[in-house]
């Protein structure tokens, strides 16, 4: 039986974009509270308050995301059934966000955190200077034990994980990743980040001994794996992901097309496969506009069309496909004409039940 439910535990955070053409403005916000231009830093929440005052409120604009949550949305629009376990702050941008979700279809666990604000990234972008991007993970960072219901596990046919909920110190989502492989649902995680898999490489590797799907970019899968090749890493991964089961029990062990690694190489296109061997779908031609959220509406792609009945080689063309359509656009997610073009080249290829 296909999959169809696909549900998600990740990171729900507001992107603050201040936009300027005056490349000093940004930076000397940044200056004055000993901050430095950096593409990715983590702030405290008394930071960013002081940052988010220093920048005039008619230069910001702000736009609900997070890797995995862009991940089932696309699914969503593509015509799936998306479910959301999420964990918001009480206040404006914590609403901002329960708003978002209900209007894109997605059914939304949520829970509070009256102590922490709903994570956010604040992005400096400046036509001349760059971008500059301060996160405050706040309540996102903090899931409690046993705080994902054995409901929301229940009603999902599968479990899509983020790579970034594994640095979760009380170790929640990879508990529940793990309860999801053991009750024989389907998984997939996405390694995140380069720094993800240094730092918590033991936790990661646990969660690919419980995956039936990985994605990685190239630079993640060199982290992961010491080699360059993202070809040579689709194997390399699919070992480590069997190497890994024989120390973490789990039902999927014996699953013939398991683990099924995806390596994406930008314009390079995307390698696919398993331990045995690997296939190349070249990146189709796009202009490039920004480039954020081209993994998320990858996966997100992938997943849609695999869990409707696609071959693997549809399944990858029309997840480029996907990611083409995000990256030459501004903003990281899939829209819903976005997705009425995609149904039209590749509906094709499901199977309809």
């Amino acid at each position: 039986m296909r999959p169809k439910v696909l549900g998600t535990i990740g990171q729900a955070i507001v992107d603050i974009i201040h936009q300027s053409e005056d490349a000093a403005q940004g930076q000397e916000a940044l200056t004055r509270l000993g901050l430095s231009p950096h593409p990715h830093q983590h702030i405290s929440e008394q930071t960013s308050l002081q940052l988010r005052a220093s920048l005039p409120a008619n230069e910001c604009y702000s736009v609900c995301g997070g890797s995995a949550l862009n991940s089932v949305i696309a699914y969503r629009c593509l015509g799936g059934t998306a479910k959301a376990f999420v964990r918001l702050g009480t206040d404006a941008l914590g609403k901002e966000f329960e708003a978002d979700l209900k209007d894109r279809g997605i059914q939304a666990t949520l829970t509070f955190d009256s102590a922490r604000s709903t994570a956010h990234s604040i992005i400096l972008s400046n036509p001349k200077s760059g971008r500059s991007m301060a996160t405050c993970l706040g309540a996102a960072n903090h899931f409690d034990k046993n705080e994902i219901t054995s409901d929301f596990l229940t009603n999902c046919d599968a479990l899509f994980i983020e790579g970034y909920m594994l640095a979760l110190e009380s170790g929640e989502p990879l508990a529940t990743y793990t309860d999801a492989a053991k009750l024989d649902k389907h998984t997939a995680v996405s390694l995140a980040a380069p720094w993800i898999i240094s730092k918590f490489r033991s936790r990661l590797l646990e969660a690919l001994a419980h995956s039936q799907v990985v994605f990685a970019n190239e630079e993640e899968a060199a982290e992961l794996t010491g080699a360059k090749d993202p070809r040579e890493n689709v194997g390399r991964i699919a070992k480590l992901c069997i190497e890994e089961r024989s120390k973490h029990p789990t039902t999927i062990s014996s699953s013939p097309d398991s683990p099924l690694v995806l390596v994406t190489a930008g314009a390079a296109g995307a390698f696919y496969g398993n331990e045995h061997a690997a296939a190349h779908v070249p990146a189709p031609s796009a202009k490039v506009v920004d480039v954020t959220g081209a993994g998320d509406a990858f996966a997100g792609g992938f997943l849609f069309a695999h869990f409707h009945g696609a071959s693997t080689l549809n399944a990858v063309q029309s997840a480029s496909a996907l990611a083409a359509a995000v990256i030459s656009q501004v903003g990281a997610r899939v829209t819903p004409a976005m997705a009425e073009k995609w149904k039209q080249q590749w509906d094709h290829t499901l199977v309809q039940e």
